[in-house]
């Protein structure tokens, strides 16, 4: 408010004192009619403008007469805004979440401008942000990815250049946990490389730690990383435990079933030879064959009998020879192998070779040709006989044939 005050006389009688103002800019405010209060003439009045005003008072008297006097005053402003409480909602927050600030401002002559600046929980700087004016009050909003407390402070000031602060604290939580994607499980063949992967596994802030887990050959085996592969040696069904940590220890898990087979027989080893050795014996060598989970070797031999071949030993995996005996002497005798693996899965069948026993062969005993030389005899005896038995005729005696004149058709 500024009050006006002027002291009038007149010789006679003064009529009317008014007061004409200007405002910086030379624009008239208004004429206004000034009151005579204890002797002097007063007027009172506010101004939405700042700067230098001018005002000219005017008084007359009842002859019409007129005098004047000038003045200027200045209009500033020194009083800062007032802040109401400020809230920052809500608080705790989940991290990415959104913060809404709030916060009343009234100035005695205009806001300039209301500012918000948030320091992280290690007192580092976030930034500082305009706040804009919605609904009565001024507001900001954003999200935060650093948990812990958060300290703000808002920031107003007018035209003058007064400012007023107020200030406050949020807090940004974790309680959200993360989301296991894993893949990896299934059947695999022995020696096969199962990969395990967890990295389409989510979290709302930052996944610190991703570890697998599983028993294999007796002993806890633990990998570390979002992907891990592994080489199992060994057939058997293995449980797998994914285990992911984010940030602030919340954790997420998931089970993954490994199914390892053994499909594959082994390569089909090759026997090297089939020798003699001593009588009725012969010796099969063969190269061994490279399996990781050999088990043993099948030996064969051709029976002509049966028109197949008989298995006649099943040997070890460390065995590359066998001595089969009981054999007939100076005979050939065919062999073939086959290797098998612990999980019962045979090879394709060697080539064949053949081997001949030593000694000499004893021929059977024939009597056929006894019997052919027996019969002859006999039948040879029994024409000697025959013809010893026969009775002879006279000479000159003819017979009843000859005698009838008889000849024989040619």
């Amino acid at each position: 408010m500024v009050d006006f005050l002027v002291n009038v006389t007149d010789n006679y009688q003064v009529n009317l004192v008014t007061i004409a103002i200007l405002d910086p800019e030379g624009l008239l405010v208004g004429n206004f009619t000034m009151a005579l209060v204890a002797g002097n003439y007063t007027y009172s009045t506010s101004f939405d403008k700042l700067g230098t005003h001018t005002f000219t008072i005017w008084a007359s008297d009842t002859s019409g007469n007129y005098a004047s006097a000038a003045g200027q005053f200045i209009v500033e402003d020194t009083t800062s805004p007032v802040l109401g409480t400020p809230s920052a909602s809500p608080s705790p927050q989940e991290v990415y979440q959104t913060i809404d600030f709030s916060v009343s401002v009234t100035d005695n002559y205009q806001v300039a401008a209301v500012t918000i600046a948030i320091v992280d929980p290690d007192g580092v700087s976030v930034g500082n942000f305009t706040m804009t004016l919605a609904a009565g009050n001024y507001t900001y909003s954003t999200s935060f990815d650093k948990l812990g407390t958060h300290a703000f402070t808002i920031w107003a000031g007018d035209t003058s250049g007064n400012y007023a602060s107020v200030g406050g604290q949020f807090v940004i939580q974790d309680t959200t946990a993360p989301i296991a994607i894993a893949t990896g499980g299934g059947t695999y063949e022995i020696g096969e490389e199962v990969v395990f992967d967890a990295s389409r596994s989510t979290d709302n802030t930052e996944i610190a730690n991703v570890s697998w887990t599983f028993l294999y050959q007796g002993s806890e085996v633990v990998l570390y990383g979002s992907t891990v592969s592994f080489t199992f040696e060994t057939t058997g069904e293995y449980t797998v435990y994914l285990l992911l940590v984010d940030i602030v220890g919340l954790t997420a898990s998931e089970v993954l079933i490994v199914l390892i087979v053994d499909t594959t027989p082994p390569s089909s080893p090759s026997i090297e030879s089939a020798l003699p050795f001593g009588d009725g014996c012969l010796v099969v060598t063969w190269a061994t064959v490279d399996d990781r989970d050999l088990a043993g070797y099948r030996l064969s031999r051709w029976n002509a009998s049966s028109n197949a071949f008989e298995e006649v030993a099943e040997l070890s995996a460390e065995v590359s020879s066998y001595r089969d005996c009981g054999l007939e002497p100076d005979k050939v005798y065919t062999y073939r192998l086959t290797a098998f693996d612990g999980a019962g899965n045979e090879s394709p069948h060697s080539f064949m070779v053949n081997g001949r026993t030593e000694g000499t062969r004893e021929e059977a005993f024939n009597l056929i040709p006894y019997l052919v030389s027996i019969g002859a005899l006999v039948i040879l005896v029994s024409v000697l006989a025959f013809l010893a038995i026969r009775p002879r005729r006279p000479p000159g005696q003819m017979s009843q044939r000859e005698a009838t004149g008889y000849r024989p058709r040619r």
